[in-house]
């Protein structure tokens, strides 16, 4: 799996949420403990942006590359592509691919 597929996963969960530190239900949940860590306490910032700016946390590839992992070893195959269809339609609706050119994750 693509550490780029799997970044996208955390992006799109924090920034389609209602309030701040919270995460979207179509999420599943081994999605949502790998992006949980990357919001600041007050829920407000989510991996260095701010949590609805979906630009900028599309293109956080460090943080991209950090989240593909997790998910790659905490998600099975199911909940993987979920959460890469989650990421990938969120990161197309502000024109970024959410796919960047990144080496694969080992598992």
């Amino acid at each position: 799996m693509k550490l780029t597929t799997v970044l996208l996963t955390a992006l799109a969960a924090l920034t389609t949420a209602q309030n701040p530190g919270d995460l979207p239900s179509q999420l599943p949940a081994c999605a949502q403990s790998c992006a949980s860590p990357y919001f600041t306490a007050s829920g407000t910032t989510f991996a260095g942006c701010y949590y609805k700016d979906v630009s900028c946390v599309c293109s956080m590839s460090d943080f991209i590359i950090a989240i593909s992992c997790c998910i790659a070893t905490s998600c099975n195959a199911a909940d993987q592509q979920i959460t890469i269809a989650f990421a990938q339609n969120l990161c197309g609706q502000v024109s970024l691919p959410g796919t960047p050119p990144l080496p694969s994750t080992a598992r």
